[in-house]
């Protein structure tokens, strides 16, 4: 299966940390100066606090069937694959799914709050209709596949969440979800039925 994640910079950053000598050992002259200050090192600096954002709220613009271009692809540790893709879509606007292998759908959302330009890390969940997925290799069923995302809050571009049905053993009728987080609080939650295509609502 391939979760799709945000099609705007949504990688996460690594942080290079470039550190100094904390301090250097030297050997003066045996005759130097007794009251010659010592010159101390520097004291780390304390980190930034956190930027507090106001208003926070997740906007879904948009929900349904996508036409979409695979990009980078890793496989997860529960046996669910996951990509970024280079490009989206929207091919039907609905929250009625065909089960069948394929097919992509998802949803697209704004991040709205104060102050505009904020990075978030958030993360979105797809919850599986039970028991879950059967992942080949995998002694279980699995009930759901997490995701972190950094976000942009008031970014002008739409960021889209999706998932794409490449075999079989994905392709479970029944309600899907999706839930968008920032840590314990759900700022959103789009659901779709997955369902026979003889039962499928155009």
């Amino acid at each position: 299966m391939r979760p799709t994640l945000p099609r705007l910079a949504l990688l996460l950053a690594g942080l290079l940390l470039l550190a100094a000598p904390a301090g250097w050992a030297q050997n003066g002259p045996a005759d130097q100066p007794a009251d010659k200050p010592t010159e101390e090192p520097a004291a780390p600096l304390a980190p930034e606090p956190p930027v507090q954002v106001t208003g926070l709220r997740v906007e879904i613009v948009e929900r349904g069937l996508y036409q979409t271009s695979t990009g980078v692809i890793r496989q997860m540790p529960n046996g669910i694959g996951e990509n970024l893709v280079d490009a989206i879509e929207l091919e039907r606007s609905t929250t009625h799914i065909p089960a069948r292998p394929g097919v992509s759908f998802g949803l697209e959302f704004l991040v709205h709050g104060r102050p505009p330009g904020t990075a978030l890390e958030l993360t979105t969940t797809v919850v599986f209709p039970a028991p879950g997925l059967y992942p080949p290799g995998m002694p279980g069923p699995v009930a759901a596949s997490t995701t972190p995302m950094v976000v942009e809050v008031g970014a002008p571009g739409a960021i889209y969440r999706g998932y794409t049905f490449d075999y079989d053993w994905e392709v479970a009728p029944g309600p899907w979800r999706f839930e968008i987080r920032l840590g314990d609080r759900l700022l959103a939650v789009q659901s779709f039925i997955v369902t026979s295509e003889s039962n499928w609502r155009k």
